[in-house]
């Protein structure tokens, strides 16, 4: 009985051990095959959604619940991988601001700034932790801006005044990505160089959320 009971156990032992030796080839495998593709060129296209802050001189973000009303702040876009070193981001905003103090006019009321924004940059790499688990980024690329700020006067004349212009943009920031080059998240800081008419002031965005590859 005990010689059975032995051989029996041998006999499980051996199996698991060859299991344990084909799930590690087959890990190795895998890992080779990321390490392949994040050191070589391949298009990795993915969804980015995004929700950001906004920082205009002599403007404040309106309350929360007024930017989800008005899907204001939420970031939408495209980013396609093509090396481990490089990317390219796409991306779309809108926002809405009030003040109510500006430099040159004399105003009795909230001024409103509404901005609308397409972005295209080039997203440069740098490992941090691991190949890809934490990652520093630098970007650089152009901002189409349009702009409309409402004024209103003492005598509650209102009036508005667009703009539209193409300014250089250029961003840092940190990617996270624990799943593997799969779901990643992202959180940055860009500058666009533009200058909205009146207002005079270039646009700082605080941004987070997560990329989703397909």
């Amino acid at each position: 009985m005990t010689r059975k009971i032995i051989t029996l156990l041998s006999f499980l032992l051996a199996l698991n051990l060859n299991q344990f030796s084909h799930a590690e080839s087959i890990a190795k495998n895998v890992a080779g095959h990321n390490s392949e593709i994040l050191d070589g060129f391949v298009l990795k296209p993915a969804m980015t959604f995004e929700y950001q802050g906004v920082q205009v001189d002599n403007f404040s973000e309106n309350s929360f619940g007024h930017q989800l009303k008005n899907f204001d702040n939420i970031v939408l876009g495209l980013n396609f991988r093509v090396h481990k070193y490089l990317g390219f981001n796409f991306n779309w905003a809108k926002s809405s601001l009030e003040s109510n103090s500006f430099d040159n006019a004399v105003l009795s009321e909230k001024q409103a700034l509404n901005l609308q924004n397409f972005n295209a940059t080039s997203v440069l790499y740098f490992p941090l932790i691991g190949d890809h688990w934490l990652e520093g980024f630098a970007e650089i690329g152009v901002s189409d801006v349009q702009s409309e700020l409402k004024l209103v006067d003492l005598s509650g004349v209102g009036t508005k005044q667009k703009s539209h212009e193409t300014a250089p943009l250029y961003g840092l920031g940190i990617q996270f990505m624990p799943y593997d080059y799969d779901i990643a998240f992202r959180f940055g800081v860009q500058k666009i160089q533009t200058n909205l008419g009146l207002a005079n002031s270039s646009i700082t965005t605080f941004r987070g959320g997560v990329i989703i590859p397909f």
